[in-house]
């Protein structure tokens, strides 16, 4: 049996800030739902704030800012508060169900995490459409010209 080449199997890579963030917030997407199984009580919800302060860190970064311990959790408050007491009912109440509520905790916190990148990567791409890993801007698209009239 042969195996296929490694670079078929790597990732295609990134070219813009949202491709970069959004393949981010998938991994610590699944880093969540591993966190939230852990039958750990009480720690799935701080784990999983310290998980999404760090996403939102790191996607910023993507777009060029720096944003400070103070940026990040002001940020994270905003987004805590409409989240952190649905998020903690359901995620200490699926502890109660052995196995099966492990599963729907893995899936609360994977949908939070994913939630939160979304709104992040909106609003950075809001404030830099289509921005480029490296800095630039976007190439501007090619101008439409009106077509020119037969020469005869």
């Amino acid at each position: 049996m042969k195996l296929p080449k490694l670079s078929k199997l790597a990732l295609k890579p990134c070219h813009t800030s949202k491709e970069k963030a959004q393949r981010l917030v998938h991994r610590y997407a699944a880093f969540g739902t591993a966190w939230a199984v852990l039958p750990i009580p009480g720690a799935t919800s701080t784990g999983l704030a310290a998980l999404e302060a760090h996403m939102i860190y790191w996607i910023a970064r993507y777009y060029g800012e720096t944003p400070t311990h103070t940026d990040v959790i002001m940020t994270m408050s905003g987004l805590e508060l409409a989240s952190v007491a649905l998020k903690t009912v359901a995620i200490e109440g699926a502890n109660l169900v052995p196995v099966v509520g492990w599963g729907v905790k893995g899936a609360i916190a994977a949908s939070v995490v994913e939630g939160i990148g979304a709104a992040i990567i909106h609003h950075f791409e809001e404030k830099y459409p289509g921005r480029l890993l490296d800095g630039q801007a976007p190439p501007a698209a090619p101008a439409v010209s009106e077509p020119l009239p037969p020469s005869n």
